[in-house]
This record gives C-alpha cells, structure tokens and sequence, in this order.
C-alpha cells in the first residue's frame, strides 16, 4: 500500500504547489520518498540521470530528471530489475521513444559565410539590390519556385529601403 502511494506521489510531483523550473535533490527526495544519497548513486549509475548544476554546485533537477527519477524507482522497487537491467530497460525505452518520434535534423545551406557578400552599400540603392541577388536560393536547395524566392528577395529588398529611408536624415 505504501509503495502505491509512493508511486502515485512520484507521479503527481509536477502536480504539487513547486511549479518552477528547477527542484533541489531535497525537494525531489521529499516528492519521491528517497533520500539523497540514493539520488546521488543512481546519477553515478544510470548516465540518463544527468541533473544540471547551478553556479554553487548543487544539484538542480527539471522536470524529465524527475520522470527518469521516478521511472529508475519504479523499475528497481515495483518491477524488482537489477541497477543494470533498469539501465538496460531506460536504455531500451529511450531509444524506442526516439524511434517513434525522431528529433528533426538540422538542414545546413550549402553557402558558407564566405560566400556572402558583405560589401553591401547602404547609400546606394541599386547596389543593394545586387548585392542580394548572390544570395537567392538555388532551385536544387530550396522547396521554394523561383518566383517565389524572387518575391521574397523583393520585399526583403523593400522593406531594406524603407528602413534606409527612416535612418537618413
């Protein structure tokens, strides 16, 4: 009956009047029923128990800490897995979850810095425009049509003159 509990107060922690965005090992180890020692082993065992640290040094649990926290208590308490096999099983869970919902990659332009022009005068209207055509997506990198791009570079263009216009006296 008292492991119910703990689960169910393990569970409902991010439901509790601590609505913030970081909790001490003493008020985790209060809303979990463990103490800090444990706390601190468990981080030592299982990498994905990595709770940041503030400037002081101490230990400053979020809210997925928590959830692994509780996820490790009721694998070693309720479900009797060895320290290894509950790594094994958060290993296991994690990577499932990235299966089913993957982190979108990051696209990088196949333009470097270096390629941009940077000699961009501002007095010159017309050499403001051309300096930004080197900067129009190619067909092969971009999803956009042509015209489309054209347009955004337009009134990119414009909206670029329209501010010039406020900043000359």
């Amino acid at each position: 009956m008292s492991e119910e509990k703990d689960s169910n107060k393990c569970e409902q922690l991010s439901l509790l009047d601590l609505k913030k965005m970081y909790y001490s090992i003493s008020e985790v180890c209060s809303a979990t029923n463990l103490e800090p020692h444990v706390l601190r082993y468990w981080e030592s065992e299982f990498p994905t128990l990595r709770p940041k640290k503030n400037r002081g040094g101490k230990r400053a649990y979020q809210d997925k800490d928590i959830e692994i926290v509780c996820q490790i208590k009721r694998l070693l308490y309720e479900e009797k897995y060895t320290i290894s096999g509950a790594r094994q099983k958060l290993s296991e869970d994690r990577h499932t979850a990235e299966v089913v919902s993957p982190k979108p990659k990051r696209v990088r332009s196949k333009t470097s810095i270096d390629e941009t022009r940077t000699d961009i005068q501002l007095e010159d209207d017309t050499s403001l425009e051309s300096s930004l055509e080197p900067c129009a997506l190619k067909k092969s990198e971009s999803s956009l049509s042509a015209q489309t791009s054209s347009d955004l570079i337009n009134n990119v263009v414009k909206e670029l003159k329209e501010i010039l216009a406020q900043l000359k006296p």
